[in-house]
């Protein structure tokens, strides 16, 4: 197995799990396990990755953006917890005042921030 990351020492980098593990306190050692050095690969550049998320995803966060102007202009907000208990999201319609209106699905609360006016 290969690894895309370069090794900081270069390919000549002395390997220290070769030698195993220095002995333990009861001077027990490992011994027969090696792991050869993989061959130097290119390091990953910041021309990788691109520098802006792609158009698709700046519309859906401008589109869940106006949702939250949307609710924030109505005086409620959705608010997202995750119950330690059921491991489940919890997802609520809150007033300005925190005050719970509404439970929402995982699924509405998706068709709400894709646009869909809250009922």
């Amino acid at each position: 197995m290969s690894s895309p990351v370069p090794f900081i020492n270069g390919p000549t980098a002395p390997n220290p799990i070769a030698s195993g593990p220095p002995p333990s306190a009861g001077g027990a050692r490992r011994t027969g396990m090696s792991f050869p050095l993989a061959p130097a690969q290119s390091a990953a550049t910041l021309e990788t990755f691109p520098s802006s998320p792609p158009a698709e995803v700046l519309d859906q966060m401008a589109g869940a953006a106006r949702s939250h102007d949307a609710l924030a202009a109505q005086g409620r907000e959705l608010h997202f917890a995750h119950d330690g208990t059921s491991g489940r999201i919890e997802i609520e319609v809150r007033d300005a005042e925190g005050n719970v209106l509404r439970s929402l699905s995982p699924s509405e609360a998706l068709q709400v921030a894709a646009g869909k006016p809250l009922e």
